[in-house]
């Protein structure tokens, strides 16, 4: 949908059908395609008492294996960001990921899933800093990545690549970086291509790209939400190089080095422990 442009740009709205519920000729909140509750009437009741309810996707998910916090940190030790996450498992033994990131102004929501093999299946990711908002939706079939952007101001955006196999997806959810390397082995490839979804709004679409890793090992790795048992695995691209400590029973990060900025989980729930 782009008609009529007087409701569409004005309103900000990115899918359909949309429920913008006003008071007093302002806004006070609004439902999404489908509601955060069990049932429409619930979500109005909850933004008319001023409390609306955090949509959590209409996904299909399994039991929730674990949660926590990332914390965001530049080289001086300053928090820039906070990500907040949950694992779920999935009906065909993959995962789903579902990460808030709140940056400067900017809050992004990803769903992230990937098949039993971690190749991924689907990911979302929803970006909003004031009134501008984003979402753009990644969907792969076979050989074939198609993602379609819709923004309140930019409109619609398409983009379709073929990629290969061994091909994996980095979306805006630190979290769901684990996927992929949930069960490497040092003797798997030393390298693959990446399509990276971009972060920010300055890019509406990401770029496919080759990436080199390499096995360290496993190591104890201490950060604020624990001492833990992960495996250490260097990553370069053109962009760039990072450091990444995963989780062994758990197909998460504990800590990552990139640039300037380093990521650690400050909190994890999860039955697997440590």
């Amino acid at each position: 949908f782009r008609e009529p442009v007087e409701a569409v740009q004005p309103r900000h709205i990115t899918n359909v059908p949309t429920v913008i519920v006003e008071r007093g000729g302002h806004e006070i909140g609004r439902i999404v395609e489908t509601p955060a509750a069990k049932t429409m009437e619930e979500d109005l009741a909850a933004i008319l008492s001023g409390k609306p309810i955090v949509h959590n996707g209409r996904w299909d998910r399994g039991p929730k294996i674990a949660s926590g916090v990332y914390s965001y940190r530049d080289a001086a030790g300053r928090e820039r960001g906070t990500e907040n996450w949950e694992l779920f498992s999935t009906a065909e033994g993959g995962y789903l990921v579902h990460s808030r990131v709140v940056a400067g102004d900017v809050t992004t929501d990803v769903f992230h899933r990937v098949d039993a093999g971690q190749r991924p299946t689907f990911v979302e990711v929803t970006k909003q800093r004031g009134d501008e908002r984003t979402r753009t939706r990644y969907n792969l079939d076979s050989h074939t990545l198609t993602a379609r952007m819709r923004g309140s101001v930019s409109g619609v955006i398409s983009q379709t690549i073929e990629v290969p196999d061994g091909f994996c997806l980095s979306s805006p959810s630190l979290a769901a970086e684990g996927l992929r390397w949930a069960k490497t082995n040092s003797g798997d490839q030393k390298s693959l291509m990446v399509y990276f979804a971009p972060a920010d709004f300055d890019h509406a679409l990401g770029t496919l790209e080759a990436l080199n890793y390499e096995i360290k090992g496993e190591e104890t790795v201490r950060v604020p939400a624990g001492e833990f048992r992960a495996r250490h695995v260097n990553i370069k691209t053109d962009k760039g190089a990072s450091e990444s400590w995963f989780h062994l029973q758990l197909p998460i990060p504990v800590r990552v080095k990139a640039g300037e900025m380093e990521y650690v989980l400050t909190s994890l729930e999860s039955p697997r422990g440590k």
